[in-house]
Protein backbone atom coordinates (compact mmCIF):
# COMPACT_ATOMS: atom_id res chain seq x y z
CA UNK A 1 0.00 0.00 0.00
CA UNK A 2 1.59 3.43 -0.92
CA UNK A 3 1.26 5.65 1.74
CA UNK A 4 -0.01 9.12 1.42
CA UNK A 5 2.15 12.28 1.74
CA UNK A 6 0.52 15.23 3.64
CA UNK A 7 -0.29 18.08 0.87
CA UNK A 8 2.28 20.74 1.01
CA UNK A 9 1.43 23.76 3.21
CA UNK A 10 0.71 26.80 1.09
CA UNK A 11 3.28 29.35 2.16
CA UNK A 12 1.53 32.47 2.59
CA UNK A 13 2.45 35.58 0.77
CA UNK A 14 3.95 38.62 3.08
CA UNK A 15 1.04 40.59 2.13
CA UNK A 16 -1.36 37.55 3.35
CA UNK A 17 0.60 37.25 6.35
CA UNK A 18 0.29 41.16 7.22
CA UNK A 19 -3.63 41.55 6.19
CA UNK A 20 -4.28 38.85 8.83
CA UNK A 21 -1.95 40.14 11.25
CA UNK A 22 -3.93 43.21 11.60
CA UNK A 23 -7.15 41.26 11.39
CA UNK A 24 -5.88 39.81 14.29
CA UNK A 25 -4.64 42.91 15.94
CA UNK A 26 -8.32 44.88 15.22
CA UNK A 27 -10.11 41.78 16.90
CA UNK A 28 -8.18 42.31 19.84
CA UNK A 29 -9.09 45.95 19.86
CA UNK A 30 -12.44 44.98 19.68
CA UNK A 31 -12.54 42.53 22.45
CA UNK A 32 -10.53 44.52 25.10
CA UNK A 33 -12.83 46.97 24.49
CA UNK A 34 -15.83 45.86 25.01
CA UNK A 35 -14.00 43.87 28.30
CA UNK A 36 -12.88 47.26 29.44
CA UNK A 37 -14.47 50.17 28.21
CA UNK A 38 -11.93 53.30 27.02
CA UNK A 39 -10.98 54.46 29.56
CA UNK A 40 -8.81 51.64 30.80
CA UNK A 41 -7.90 49.87 27.39
CA UNK A 42 -4.50 50.97 26.64
CA UNK A 43 -1.87 49.59 23.92
CA UNK A 44 -0.29 46.83 26.46
CA UNK A 45 -3.97 45.45 26.84
CA UNK A 46 -4.46 44.32 23.69
CA UNK A 47 -1.25 43.36 22.48
CA UNK A 48 -1.73 40.68 25.34
CA UNK A 49 -5.29 40.07 24.44
CA UNK A 50 -3.65 39.52 20.63
CA UNK A 51 -1.07 37.43 22.15
CA UNK A 52 1.67 39.52 20.12
CA UNK A 53 4.57 42.06 21.66
CA UNK A 54 3.57 45.60 21.84
CA UNK A 55 6.39 46.08 19.04
CA UNK A 56 4.35 43.74 16.87
CA UNK A 57 1.19 46.12 17.61
CA UNK A 58 3.27 48.79 17.11
CA UNK A 59 4.62 47.90 13.83
CA UNK A 60 0.90 47.74 12.49
CA UNK A 61 -0.87 50.44 14.45
CA UNK A 62 1.88 52.97 15.26
CA UNK A 63 -0.65 55.71 17.85
CA UNK A 64 -3.20 54.60 19.92
CA UNK A 65 -5.84 56.60 17.43
CA UNK A 66 -4.46 54.24 14.63
CA UNK A 67 -4.87 51.27 16.98
CA UNK A 68 -8.43 52.50 17.57
CA UNK A 69 -9.63 53.24 14.52
CA UNK A 70 -8.43 50.02 12.72
CA UNK A 71 -10.60 48.06 15.07
CA UNK A 72 -13.61 50.81 14.29
CA UNK A 73 -13.04 50.37 10.91
CA UNK A 74 -12.66 46.19 11.13
CA UNK A 75 -15.78 46.30 13.02
CA UNK A 76 -17.71 48.70 10.10
CA UNK A 77 -16.57 46.66 7.24
CA UNK A 78 -18.03 43.36 9.41
CA UNK A 79 -21.31 45.14 9.46
CA UNK A 80 -21.38 45.81 6.03
CA UNK A 81 -20.52 42.18 5.29
CA UNK A 82 -23.40 41.00 7.16
CA UNK A 83 -25.62 43.03 5.96
CA UNK A 84 -25.00 41.84 2.19
CA UNK A 85 -25.31 38.40 3.40
CA UNK A 86 -28.38 39.02 4.57
CA UNK A 87 -29.72 40.55 1.71
CA UNK A 88 -28.52 38.18 -0.74
CA UNK A 89 -30.96 36.09 0.93
CA UNK A 90 -34.05 37.99 -0.32
CA UNK A 91 -35.82 39.36 -3.40
CA UNK A 92 -36.28 43.16 -3.01
CA UNK A 93 -37.88 45.12 -0.93
CA UNK A 94 -37.12 43.02 1.85
CA UNK A 95 -40.13 42.81 4.40
CA UNK A 96 -39.45 45.81 6.98
CA UNK A 97 -40.01 43.32 9.74
CA UNK A 98 -37.01 41.00 8.77
CA UNK A 99 -34.68 43.57 7.98
CA UNK A 100 -35.34 45.14 11.89
CA UNK A 101 -34.66 41.89 13.64
CA UNK A 102 -31.39 41.52 11.42
CA UNK A 103 -30.12 44.72 12.48
CA UNK A 104 -31.58 44.31 16.02
CA UNK A 105 -30.36 40.66 16.71
CA UNK A 106 -27.03 40.74 14.35
CA UNK A 107 -25.91 44.52 15.09
CA UNK A 108 -27.16 46.70 17.70
CA UNK A 109 -27.76 43.68 20.29
CA UNK A 110 -23.98 42.68 20.22
CA UNK A 111 -21.43 44.16 22.87
CA UNK A 112 -19.45 45.55 20.25
CA UNK A 113 -22.23 48.25 18.76
CA UNK A 114 -22.21 49.75 22.22
CA UNK A 115 -18.29 49.42 22.36
CA UNK A 116 -18.41 51.64 19.25
CA UNK A 117 -20.62 54.23 20.98
CA UNK A 118 -18.45 54.59 23.50
CA UNK A 119 -15.66 54.91 21.45
CA UNK A 120 -17.46 57.40 19.42
CA UNK A 121 -18.63 59.32 22.75
CA UNK A 122 -15.33 59.43 24.20
CA UNK A 123 -13.76 60.78 21.17
CA UNK A 124 -15.87 63.95 21.26
CA UNK A 125 -12.55 65.02 23.48
CA UNK A 126 -9.90 64.22 20.72
CA UNK A 127 -10.18 66.26 17.78
CA UNK A 128 -7.78 63.79 15.95
CA UNK A 129 -9.63 60.94 16.89
CA UNK A 130 -12.64 62.50 16.12
CA UNK A 131 -11.87 63.56 12.63
CA UNK A 132 -10.64 59.89 11.66
CA UNK A 133 -13.42 58.35 13.12
CA UNK A 134 -15.90 60.47 10.93
CA UNK A 135 -13.76 59.62 8.08
CA UNK A 136 -14.50 55.76 8.11
CA UNK A 137 -18.02 56.51 9.51
CA UNK A 138 -18.81 58.59 6.04
CA UNK A 139 -17.69 56.05 3.94
CA UNK A 140 -19.88 53.39 5.87
CA UNK A 141 -23.35 55.66 6.26
CA UNK A 142 -23.08 55.94 2.47
CA UNK A 143 -23.07 52.30 2.02
CA UNK A 144 -25.46 51.52 4.85
CA UNK A 145 -28.27 54.24 3.29
CA UNK A 146 -27.79 53.32 -0.17
CA UNK A 147 -28.31 49.58 0.74
CA UNK A 148 -31.53 50.80 3.18
CA UNK A 149 -32.99 52.54 -0.09
CA UNK A 150 -32.33 49.62 -2.35
CA UNK A 151 -33.66 46.76 -0.09
CA UNK A 152 -36.69 48.31 1.67
CA UNK A 153 -38.55 50.03 -1.23
CA UNK A 154 -40.26 52.37 0.45
CA UNK A 155 -41.55 55.76 -1.37
CA UNK A 156 -40.68 59.00 0.01
CA UNK A 157 -44.61 59.65 -0.52
CA UNK A 158 -46.64 57.19 1.16
CA UNK A 159 -48.51 57.60 4.54
CA UNK A 160 -45.83 58.22 6.00
CA UNK A 161 -46.31 61.75 3.66
CA UNK A 162 -43.48 64.19 2.08
CA UNK A 163 -42.55 65.64 5.01
CA UNK A 164 -41.20 62.47 6.73
CA UNK A 165 -40.03 60.75 3.86
CA UNK A 166 -37.63 57.69 3.39
CA UNK A 167 -34.11 59.16 4.70
CA UNK A 168 -36.19 60.82 8.40
CA UNK A 169 -37.71 57.21 8.67
CA UNK A 170 -34.37 55.15 8.66
CA UNK A 171 -32.86 57.29 11.14
CA UNK A 172 -36.00 57.19 13.36
CA UNK A 173 -35.72 53.45 13.16
CA UNK A 174 -31.86 53.46 13.31
CA UNK A 175 -32.64 55.83 16.59
CA UNK A 176 -34.74 53.36 18.13
CA UNK A 177 -32.48 50.44 17.94
CA UNK A 178 -29.47 52.39 19.18
CA UNK A 179 -31.09 53.79 22.43
CA UNK A 180 -32.55 49.97 23.14
CA UNK A 181 -28.59 48.69 23.13
CA UNK A 182 -27.55 51.28 25.12
CA UNK A 183 -30.85 51.15 27.59
CA UNK A 184 -30.05 46.79 27.50
CA UNK A 185 -27.51 46.62 30.65
CA UNK A 186 -30.12 48.90 32.65
CA UNK A 187 -33.21 46.72 32.08
CA UNK A 188 -34.70 44.29 34.49
CA UNK A 189 -34.27 40.97 32.18
CA UNK A 190 -33.33 39.96 28.65
CA UNK A 191 -36.84 39.60 27.35
CA UNK A 192 -37.47 43.61 27.75
CA UNK A 193 -36.02 44.52 24.13
CA UNK A 194 -37.50 41.35 21.78
CA UNK A 195 -40.65 43.06 23.53
CA UNK A 196 -39.71 46.31 22.34
CA UNK A 197 -38.37 44.65 18.73
CA UNK A 198 -41.51 43.58 18.09
CA UNK A 199 -44.05 46.47 19.32
CA UNK A 200 -41.68 49.04 17.27
CA UNK A 201 -42.09 46.49 14.11
CA UNK A 202 -45.87 46.78 13.98
CA UNK A 203 -45.40 50.71 14.53
CA UNK A 204 -42.94 51.51 11.93
CA UNK A 205 -44.96 48.95 9.63
CA UNK A 206 -48.53 50.75 10.43
CA UNK A 207 -47.05 54.09 9.45
CA UNK A 208 -46.18 53.47 5.93
CA UNK A 209 -47.04 52.28 2.54
CA UNK A 210 -45.07 50.19 0.32
CA UNK A 211 -44.85 51.31 -3.51
CA UNK A 212 -47.16 49.28 -4.70
CA UNK A 213 -49.93 51.01 -2.51
CA UNK A 214 -50.35 47.93 -0.48
CA UNK A 215 -49.95 48.40 3.69
CA UNK A 216 -46.42 47.58 5.11
CA UNK A 217 -47.48 44.19 7.22
CA UNK A 218 -45.64 43.94 10.77
CA UNK A 219 -45.41 40.12 10.33
CA UNK A 220 -45.16 38.49 13.79
CA UNK A 221 -41.64 36.22 13.22
CA UNK A 222 -42.40 32.68 13.87
CA UNK A 223 -41.33 31.77 17.41
CA UNK A 224 -38.50 29.04 15.68
CA UNK A 225 -37.50 32.09 13.65
CA UNK A 226 -36.75 34.18 16.32
CA UNK A 227 -34.83 31.82 18.14
CA UNK A 228 -32.81 31.48 15.52
CA UNK A 229 -32.20 35.04 15.06
CA UNK A 230 -31.61 35.59 18.77
CA UNK A 231 -29.44 31.99 18.77
CA UNK A 232 -26.72 33.90 16.33
CA UNK A 233 -23.31 32.92 18.30
CA UNK A 234 -22.09 36.08 19.70
CA UNK A 235 -18.25 36.21 20.07
CA UNK A 236 -17.05 35.30 23.14
CA UNK A 237 -15.17 38.42 24.80
CA UNK A 238 -12.73 36.72 26.34
CA UNK A 239 -11.01 37.99 29.99
CA UNK A 240 -7.98 40.08 29.24
CA UNK A 241 -5.10 39.37 30.98
CA UNK A 242 -3.42 42.28 32.62
CA UNK A 243 -0.77 40.32 34.80
CA UNK A 244 0.04 38.04 37.64
CA UNK A 245 -2.91 39.41 39.54
CA UNK A 246 -6.01 38.12 37.42
CA UNK A 247 -7.78 39.19 35.13
CA UNK A 248 -9.90 42.41 34.30
CA UNK A 249 -13.64 41.10 33.18
CA UNK A 250 -15.94 42.55 31.21
CA UNK A 251 -18.18 45.02 32.33
CA UNK A 252 -21.47 44.15 33.14
CA UNK A 253 -23.22 47.63 33.44
CA UNK A 254 -23.43 50.54 31.19
CA UNK A 255 -22.98 53.63 34.12
CA UNK A 256 -20.51 54.55 31.65
CA UNK A 257 -21.93 54.54 28.40
CA UNK A 258 -23.05 58.42 27.48
CA UNK A 259 -25.73 58.98 25.48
Amino acid sequence: MTEQKPPKRVRRTQAERTAAMRLRLADAVLETLCAVGYDRLSTGLVAAQARVSRGALSHHFPSKADMLVGGFDHLLKQWEAGRLAFVGKYATPIPLADYLRHLWYDVFSKPTYVAAIELMMAARSDAVLQDRLRGVLAEWVKKRDALWAHVIGYDDVGSLGAEIGRENFLHLNLSVLRGMAIHASFNLDDTVNDRLLEAWIRLAAASLEVKHGQKAKASVAPRGAREQLKATPKAPIAPVPIGKGGTVRRRTRGARIQN
